[in-house]
């Protein structure tokens, strides 16, 4: 017998476990064993399935991707952006520090009630959100990254 005809069934394995627990959910669910805000699966396929025949599945996941994708950019830039200026120039660093330093510990998720006192709740919010999430991580990357880079390259990629 061939390696591959060997190693398929161990392939679905698992799985046994996921639709042992979707089953026994449902079975939960068709007894009445489980809370009211605890929908039943086949209710919640048959749920997907009419929000994808109608397009509204569509729309939504169109208007969360272009939030997510945005908000990556904008971050993306942002982080790495000022991380390299703070990595290159002192004075730039020096401004940062305290202020990333300050306001990175904090969960992002916490600074929601400021964020919707100033720019309110709606799609900007969850922008914000975003990209501050992104900034972070992508601007500590950048600093040390820059911090990090050999002075003899930077040097010789001037020189070329």
């Amino acid at each position: 017998m061939s390696r591959s005809l060997r190693v398929a069934p161990n392939r679905w394995f698992g799985l046994v476990l996921p639709i042992a627990l979707l089953l026994l959910w449902q079975v939960a669910a068709d007894r009445g064993g489980v809370p009211r805000y605890l929908v039943a699966p086949c209710v919640i396929a048959r749920q997907l399935a009419a929000m994808s025949l109608s397009g509204e599945l569509a729309v939504h996941t169109a208007a969360s991707l272009f939030r997510a994708l945005t908000g990556f950019a904008i971050g993306a830039l942002a982080g790495v952006g000022v991380g390299l200026l703070a990595g290159t120039l002192r004075p730039v660093e020096r401004f940062y520090e305290p202020i990333i330093s300050l306001t990175y510990p904090v969960p992002k998720i916490a600074a929601l009630p400021i964020i919707f006192a100033w720019v309110g709740i709606g799609d900007l919010s969850k922008l914000v959100i975003i990209v501050a999430s992104v900034f972070y991580p992508t601007y500590i990357a950048a600093l040390y990254g820059a911090k990090a880079t050999s002075r003899i390259h930077v040097w010789a990629a001037r020189n070329m």
